[in-house]
C-alpha cells in the first residue's frame, strides 16, 4: 500500500493499493470498472457481455507491462479506482473513478495527489484525456494546476511533475 509520505499531512488517510489480474481483488475491480463505464458511457457499456471483452483487454494491457490498476482508499475503505500506464516520459490516466457517495468531498482530489507523489520519480508529466461533454470530469481535472489542450476531439490535461 502506498501512503502519503508525511503522517502529519492532511492527506495521510488517503492511499492506494495495486490490483493484479490474478489476485483476490480483481473481480471487485472489474465490478467497479463496470459501474464507472456504465455511468459515463451507458449506451456503450450497458451489456455485461461487453465487460468480458473489456476484462480480456485489461489483462492483455497488464501483461504488456507498465500498466497499473489501483484501488483508491480512504481510511482503508475502497472509494475508487485508477487505470494508469506509462508511455515514454508520461503517465497516462486511462480511467479514474470515485464512487458517488465520496464525490464533492475532495476524495478524488486528495487520492490523486498520492498518485502524483508516486509518479514524480517515474514520469515527467501526467496526461489525462477526457470527452469534452463530460462536464464534471473536465471540471475535476481543471482543479489541478495543469495545461489544457482542447484542440482535438477530446480535452487533454497535462500535469507537469518536475
Amino acid at each position: 500500500m502506498v501512503k502519503a509520505t508525511d503522517n502529519t499531512d492532511q492527506y495521510a488517510s488517503y492511499s492506494f493499493i495495486f490490483v493484479y489480474p490474478d489476485d483476490k481483488n480483481w473481480d471487485k475491480y472489474l465490478e467497479m470498472c463496470f459501474e464507472y463505464l456504465n455511468e459515463s458511457w451507458s449506451k456503450v457499456f450497458s451489456d455485461k457481455r461487453i465487460m468480458k471483452d473489456y476484462e480480456k483487454q485489461l489483462k492483455e494491457r497488464f501483461f504488456q507491462k507498465n500498466r497499473y490498476f489501483l484501488f483508491l482508499k480512504k481510511r482503508n475503505k475502497t472509494v475508487g479506482l485508477a487505470n494508469l500506464y506509462f508511455h515514454e516520459d508520461s503517465l497516462f490516466v486511462a480511467e479514474y473513478y470515485i464512487v458517488p457517495d465520496e464525490r464533492r468531498q475532495k476524495t478524488g482530489y486528495k487520492s490523486f495527489l498520492n498518485i502524483i507523489r508516486w509518479a514524480k520519480d517515474k514520469a515527467k508529466n501526467i496526461k489525462i484525456e477526457v470527452d469534452k461533454d463530460l462536464e464534471n470530469a473536465n471540471n475535476f481535472w481543471l482543479s489541478f494546476n495543469c495545461t489544457l489542450d482542447n484542440l482535438g476531439k477530446r480535452n487533454v490535461y497535462i500535469i507537469m511533475l518536475s
